[in-house]
């Protein structure tokens, strides 16, 4: 499907949330230009069922074994309870795939992380998050499998959009859900740019446990001024992080490299409830996007799967997609 040159004006106002749509995939990311409500909103991770195991919850055990077991990853917990013993977890017949990738994970390499709820082809988790510290890695899971999911709507994108040889560069990447779902598609690499020691080596030991470091590149604050994209043959998808981000990273960007090439840029509009909105930077920052030429899009789920629609057809999304001329042949290709 096509699209028209100008879709609408670079205003973007993000309207109230509605009820919470199930984690989906789909076929491929569709181009809609109907500006109609659309009756599913953002969407959010899938939740992982517990699983009864016939077993009570590890005794004086840590907070991360609690929400392991209680997330249904009871050998995991187990594991994680029972770090520095010489005691192995038990094995389970009803143990799910994603349980007993975890578990190999916490026993081969002592560490705990936050598994993914996108899987793989053999059911388990598609990558393992690691963290800073404890109280970092317990928040990370509950919004991971209790909450609305990390990143959600990025993440949708990225698994939707990317094609090989693209590379998807996160200015605001957190713990790295974002980041490793581009580096675990069939197709391109990533880049992450953070702000402390800590965090690169915590996603530096997250790309070593979901196998695909060799497609992950961290610069840490030693490298910090040095904000330049590698060249690719493919798109470049940015994530700028809040609205307020994108007017001072595009012009860092181009001071760094003018001819930077810039795709498709992901920023967070926020909603109109959010304690912290700022209509300001969201009006400044589409407004800038809009004068370079990008058109703004939401993402939605439907009954066709994942499409980006323009941002007034949506109800309840927290992410703006920016898109470039590149991006938009590519797709109506």
């Amino acid at each position: 499907m096509r699209l028209p040159a100008q879709l609408f004006a670079p205003d973007v106002t993000p309207a109230e949330s509605n009820p919470a749509t199930p984690w989906t995939t789909s076929s491929g990311l569709r181009l809609s230009t109907s500006t109609e409500s659309v009756a599913v909103s953002t969407p959010v991770a899938e939740k992982t069922q517990a699983v009864d195991h016939g077993i009570d919850a590890p005794r004086h055990c840590s907070a991360i074994a609690e929400v392991l077991h209680a997330a249904g990853f009871t050998q995991a917990a187990q594991v994680a309870a029972r770090r520095g013993d010489d005691a192995r977890a038990e094995e389970w017949e009803s143990l799910a795939m994603a349980d007993a990738a975890l578990a190999r994970t916490l026993e081969a390499h002592g560490t705990v992380g936050v598994p993914s709820v996108q899987l793989g082809e053999d059911g388990a988790p598609r990558f393992i998050v690691n963290a800073p510290d404890s109280e970092a890695l317990v928040a990370a899971f509950n919004d991971e499998h209790r909450g609305n999911g990390v990143d959600t709507e990025l993440r949708l994108f990225l698994d939707e959009a990317m094609a090989p040889g693209d590379r998807f560069v996160d200015f605001a990447p957190g713990l790295g859900f974002a980041v490793l779902t581009a580096a675990t598609t069939a197709a391109g690499s990533a880049m992450a740019f953070v702000e402390s020691a800590e965090s690169e080596a915590a996603l530096s030991v997250s790309a070593r446990l979901s196998a695909c470091a060799e497609r992950v590149q961290v610069r840490g604050p030693a490298m910090s001024d040095a904000w330049t994209i590698p060249a690719t043959d493919g798109l470049v998808i940015v994530h700028a992080g809040a609205a307020a981000a994108v007017a001072p990273l595009l012009q860092a960007l181009r001071a760094a490299d003018p001819a930077v090439r810039l795709d498709a840029i992901a920023w967070r509009c926020g909603t109109l409830r959010d304690a912290d909105y700022d209509a300001e930077g969201v009006h400044v920052a589409a407004a800038v996007l809009g004068v370079l030429g990008f058109q703004h899009f939401a993402l939605a789920v439907g009954a066709e799967g994942v499409e980006l629609v323009p941002t007034e057809a949506v109800a309840s999304n927290t992410m703006i997609f920016s898109v470039g001329a590149s991006f938009l042949a590519r797709a109506n290709a």
